[in-house]
């Protein structure tokens, strides 16, 4: 395939759908006539979800079924290649293309080389960054955590870009009284939402709907009579939506980052969500009813006992802290005041246009895009066999311990 430089590729978490950052930054590229020579092109699982029907009529957007021979094409055709996660093991990227990492999330559950569990989880990323020109962050500890996890920090290729997710830029642009007349909401009702992350390893997602649905059925049925209650799932747990759950849930095609916009209280756990939502200024209520098991089988980069607001176990303790809201947000003002300033200092609505800035204007703040590499030192790339207890392992030990590190940067 040649390459075409008017076509844009589009995925979110595989083909789950039109979602998170990739699809922010489709609207806005699809509602401004400055790039109304751009063709669109999205990768979905699900030819017949309601967003595809949504804009397939679109004379400039066109769909491709994840992992066909058409999607293929699209994706070795493609100029510019938007992800928010990884595209699949036989990728390898032209080099008159520009594929951009979007990522989903400011770290708070560990990443990479740092997951407890099965080893080698994160060796798909770690092969996507190395193909990346441009990776998005919402901040530089993102950036950091990341490219370190994933052992490719002083290898990194492209560029980092700490710009801000464009998904963030929701919070700042949804009609609310729309999206609240959508929903059913009154007026005079508060709006609490719970969003949990998910459990298990990749490949291997626990199924805690039944949980989930026990919880949610709980805390609704005592929550203050001025609230409602909304429940948005992480999108691995989509295969075990129940009926009762998909009830519950708020519909596919409003994004969460939409719903964060008429939030009053968000309710997560070890989701990173909340540092999307503290830029709004609302209280937080953190529900790790598993922090023991959590902590042990996966890790955590932050300290629960540290984070902008409190941390409940149990269902009666979220009640009673829905009941102190206003005490809880003075409580943790100073901390939620600096997350802030640590973590939110590029949310301010305008994240899309500074990325295609970026991409089709070569328009940024030189403080905002850098590079990583090491490019003093050669690398020196070594396959070593499979490190079992032999001869050729001892060997590449024995020989990493005479090497000159300040100039030589070793890859096993």
């Amino acid at each position: 395939e040649k390459v075409d430089d008017r076509k844009i590729f589009y995925e979110s978490f595989q083909g789950a759908g039109m979602t998170d950052s990739p699809y922010a930054f489709f609207l806005f590229m699809l509602n401004d006539n400055k790039y109304s020579e751009l063709q669109h092109i999205w990768a979905v699982k699900d030819l017949d979800h309601p967003l595809v029907k949504k804009y397939e009529t679109e004379k400039n957007v066109i769909f491709v079924e994840y992992n066909s021979e058409e999607y293929i094409k699209a994706l070795c055709g493609a100029k510019y290649l938007i992800s928010n996660n990884t595209f699949l093991e036989y990728f390898i990227k032209k080099d008159d293309q520009v594929y951009v990492n979007t990522w989903h999330g400011t770290p708070i559950k560990t990443l990479g080389k740092d997951i407890k569990g099965s080893l080698g989880q994160h060796r798909n990323l770690q092969r996507n960054l190395l193909h990346c020109d441009y990776f998005i962050n919402p901040n530089k500890y993102t950036a950091d955590i990341l490219l370190k996890s994933c052992d490719v920090d002083s290898a990194f290729p492209g560029k980092v870009a700490d710009i801000g997710y464009p998904r963030e830029d929701w919070i700042f642009n949804t009609d609310k009284e729309d999206l609240k007349c959508r929903l059913g909401i009154e007026k005079n009702k508060r709006v609490v939402l719970y969003a949990p992350t998910w459990r298990g390893e990749l490949g291997n997602v626990s199924n805690m709907s039944m949980d989930v649905l026990r919880r949610v059925q709980e805390l609704k049925a005592k929550l203050p009579d001025d609230c409602v209650l909304l429940l948005k799932l992480h999108h691995m747990m989509n295969r075990y939506l129940t009926e009762d759950l998909k009830r519950l849930s708020i519909p596919e095609d409003i994004e969460i980052n939409q719903a964060l916009s008429i939030t009053d209280v968000l309710i997560t756990d070890y989701s990173s969500v909340f540092f999307d939502y503290m830029i709004t200024g609302k209280p937080i209520l953190f529900y790790a009813y598993d922090l023991e098991t959590y902590e042990n089988d996966r890790g955590l980069y932050v300290d629960m006992d540290k984070l902008p607001g409190p941390v409940c176990r149990a269902t009666e303790e979220l009640v009673a802290a829905l009941d102190d809201i206003d005490n809880i947000k003075e409580r943790y003002s100073a901390t939620y005041d600096s997350y802030l300033k640590e973590y939110s200092y590029n949310d301010d609505g305008k994240a899309c246009e500074r990325l295609a800035d970026l991409l089709f204007h070569n328009k940024y703040e030189d403080e905002k895009i850098y590079s990583v590499a090491d490019e003093s030192k050669v690398r020196i790339l070594s396959y070593a066999g499979a490190f079992i207890n032999n001869g050729i392992t001892n060997s590449i030990i024995n020989l990493s311990k005479n090497i000159d590190y300040s100039k030589y940067e070793i890859y096993l």
